[in-house]
């Protein structure tokens, strides 16, 4: 069901709403109009800035966040630093909100919005750590805690402004804390290596695909919901895609390589390869972003003295990729059967249009 300027005349004869809530639906809608004709029907739309005032602006926070990180060092001096840093994070908290109310549900600019959630998760952080300094101090445990009271902050912020940003930053957090829970419970990591590494002597690996697998879900929720990416539902998909792509990615990748064999190199090419078709039905590049360094890698794991031919070959490939990613989606979703939900996936054209398209400019 769609409406057109002939029924919201009617409903503002009869009364239904008035002249002023007319005149907003259809500025309304020719925004979104716009929005979609400037990224293209196909295209996956990313903007960080609506203008250099946005990049002035957010300049003058971080000038702003500089001076306020000057004072909570000065806080550390003091005796009473735990009671002094819980604190100053509600000070901190209350300000930022206020001017989220102007910058953000007010002015709806992207860039402070998303600088403000930023600033709000650090002083939300400071409460817990200013919680652990007063427990014991114990480094795991303080910085467990600041890391999981910013990620419950920053959903309470989500919550109240609704800023796509915020949940990236959730998701974030929540993976912290349970680094640093983990690292509390005395499992040390000996490598870095370790944070990406599914085994049974630890559980770093095992936190970092849960937090992935429900980055993945949320963000496939808001994407199912919006299919045509014109609401803040499709954003909030891309942030948590962003979290989502490199914890999955990542995680499974190095598992597989863990002990380099033709079976396990194998399984890799598998996994990218389903991960590639995964990400041309979703119509999300996060993941093949995430994967194109485990693919050079690939190559230079089969063959290193010729990496540069592997390299040439996967820069073409990313490159046609992008070029004709609406050609590629059209052709395998045409071709694939029809599934639960896939009616509520972007919409994609035939391929054959979709040559003819490009070929018209």
């Amino acid at each position: 069901m769609s409406l057109d300027l002939d029924d919201i005349r009617a409903a503002v004869t009869a009364g239904t709403i008035t002249e002023a809530q007319a005149a907003g639906v259809v500025a309304l809608a020719d925004a979104r109009a716009k929005g979609r004709a400037v990224i293209g029907d196909m295209d996956e739309p990313f903007e960080l800035f609506h203008g250099f005032n946005e990049v002035f602006i957010v300049l003058g926070l971080g000038v702003l966040f500089a001076g306020w990180t000057g004072i909570l060092a000065f806080v550390l001096t003091l005796q009473m630093k735990a009671l002094a840093f819980a604190v100053l994070g509600f000070v901190g908290m209350a300000a930022v909100a206020l001017l989220a109310r102007y910058f953000t549900l007010k002015r709806r600019m992207n860039g402070p919005s998303s600088a403000l959630a930023a600033i709000f998760a650090f002083c939300s952080a400071q409460i817990g750590f200013g919680i652990g300094l007063g427990l014991s101090g114990e480094v795991f445990l303080t910085s467990g805690l600041a890391a999981a009271s910013g990620s419950l902050g920053m959903l309470i912020y989500w919550i109240a402004f609704r800023v796509p940003f915020a949940l990236a930053v959730v998701a974030l957090g929540a993976l912290g804390s349970s680094f640093c829970f983990i690292a509390w419970s005395g499992d040390i990591l000996s490598s870095p290596r370790e944070f990406f590494l599914l085994s049974s002597s630890g559980l770093y690996g095992w936190a970092t695909i849960g937090v992935g697998i429900l980055a993945l879900i949320t963000a496939m929720y808001f994407d199912l919901s919006d299919p045509h990416r014109v609401t803040r539902r499709a954003t909030n998909a891309f942030w948590l895609h962003i979290v989502a792509a490199p914890t999955i990615v990542n995680t499974i990748a190095a598992s597989l390589v863990f002990n380099v064999n033709w079976f396990s190199l194998s399984l890799l090419v598998l996994f990218m390869v389903l991960l590639t078709l995964f990400a041309i039905v979703i119509d999300r590049r996060s993941f093949l972003i995430a994967a194109s360094g485990y693919i050079a890698a690939l190559c230079y794991s089969i063959a290193p003295g010729v990496f540069f031919v592997g390299s040439f070959v996967l820069g073409s490939c990313l490159i046609l990729l992008g070029a004709q990613w609406e050609v590629i989606r059209g052709g395998l979703m045409h071709r694939l059967p029809d599934f639960r939900g896939k009616d509520r996936l972007p919409p994609w054209r035939a391929a054959e249009n979709l040559w003819q398209t490009t070929a018209n400019g």
